[in-house]
């Protein structure tokens, strides 16, 4: 960029020696031409103040996985109805094949239970980091200043790789031809400034996603996340147990829901980070994985009127339009991002996604973080890279606002 000014400036000297050899420069413009060159000189000592990416990066990140000992003992759930071959065979798995109406997995799951029908009760309640008692404890326990749930810092972490990658946008180089000329940059809500709230309490601070202010797009958000919610139960449960989550069930009055989740605490240089862990598999690298239920395109454009969409349907795997390589294309450029994140903070080893109209399940594909890695980055040596770089920049950045206000609750905004 000082390059650029650089020549500019050259340029801008060279006219105004011209002009005056001609005579024709009045005392102003050789005025406004110092006011320049002074600018210049000032955005080069800043620019060289600046904490530059390399300098940030020379350090190997400081990345170790923490036990809390009073919950390890909590089990990691399994995938049911014999999905887990999904894991072990790349690409679509049709529900049901379109040519012969053969279902592939049992059919029970193909019908996706209504929010109104799922008792929601029933599940563990989302505890934001703020009031995690056991993160708390244990952000003292290894002295970080920082401590988060993964769901709310990867979206700051995302602006550090939209800045620090110039608007980098996604390799499109493994969709067919139908995409060549389909936008690479990452959607514009991807993109769209992300507010947290640093919460200061003895001696450490708790970072937390800020809900959005518009109230349509947070009852969007909020019911695809909760039909998340009731789908990932669909996919780990067996039957006779999936039954009991159903309002219609009916339960002895003594019956009880289990209420612990399994989590990974992880220590990324200064940030204590908590990672819910979804579902595992000992044959995979990794071992753990997350899970994602994708609504098609036409439901996450417009979530409001969800029901009034069953009619759009996944009808092949590749094409614009009525495909998986829609959906997947879409979710390169919108969330593949933020799941890269979860899945390097816990260290899991990829997503098992499970494509829906939320009405009727499609088909299912697991996504290595290799393979995310090559979408996103290009390699996993340049994820590696950014990851490290992300995460020392916020850090960097967090480190500023404290030192200018605190030890009080603040409000950032990363843009």
């Amino acid at each position: 960029m000082l390059r650029g000014v650089d020549a500019l400036a050259a340029l801008v000297g060279r006219r105004a020696l011209l002009s005056t050899l001609s005579g024709a420069a009045p005392k102003a413009a050789a005025k406004k031409q110092r006011k320049r060159l002074r600018a210049r000189q000032e955005a080069r000592a800043q620019a060289e103040s600046d904490p530059k990416p390399d300098a940030i990066a020379a350090n190997p990140l400081r990345f170790e996985s923490v036990v809390h000992e009073e919950t390890r003992h909590v089990q990691v759930a399994r995938l049911a109805h014999g999905l887990d071959r999904v894991l072990f065979n790349p690409g679509i798995h049709w529900l049901k094949d379109p040519r012969t109406d053969t279902f592939n997995f049992d059919p029970f799951l193909e019908t996706v239970t209504k929010p109104e029908d799922f008792n929601f009760d029933a599940l563990p309640p989302y505890k934001i980091a703020s009031a995690d008692e056991i993160l708390n404890s244990m952000a003292h326990k290894h002295k970080t200043k920082y401590f988060s749930s993964t769901s709310s810092i990867t979206n700051l972490l995302a602006q550090f790789y939209h800045f620090f990658s110039q608007q980098r946008g996604i390799n499109n180089s493994g969709f067919t031809m139908e995409f060549a000329d389909q936008p690479t940059k990452y959607t514009s809500y991807q993109r769209k400034p992300t507010s947290a709230l640093l919460k200061y309490k003895d001696g450490v601070y708790s970072i937390d996603q800020e809900k959005p202010d518009n109230a349509e797009t947070a009852k969007g958000n909020e019911i695809l996340m909760t039909l998340g919610k009731s789908l990932e139960k669909l996919l780990t449960a067996e039957k006779p147990e999936y039954a009991t989550y159903l309002k219609s069930a009916n339960l002895p009055p003594d019956h009880t829901f289990p209420q612990d989740e399994a989590f990974h605490y992880a220590i990324l240089e200064g940030f204590l980070l908590r990672s819910q862990l979804d579902c595992i598999h000992p044959a995979l690298p990794g071992k753990t994985f997350d899970i994602k239920t994708r609504a098609s395109v036409i439901v996450r454009m417009d979530p409001e009127r969800f029901a009034e969409h069953d009619d759009y349907r996944l009808t092949k795997l590749k094409g614009l339009m009525s495909s998986f390589e829609r959906e997947y294309h879409d979710m390169a450029r919108s969330a593949m991002l933020k799941y890269n994140l979860q899945v390097r903070i816990g260290r899991m080893d990829g997503i098992f996604v499970a494509y829906h109209n939320t009405h009727t399940m499609f088909g299912f594909q697991y996504i290595s973080r290799e393979e995310m890695n090559s979408v996103l980055f290009g390699s996993c040596a340049l994820g590696d890279a950014a990851f490290a770089l992300c995460v020392k920049g916020l850090e960097k950045v967090l480190d500023a606002v404290v030192a200018r206000y605190g030890a009080q609750d603040v409000r950032v905004t990363l843009q």
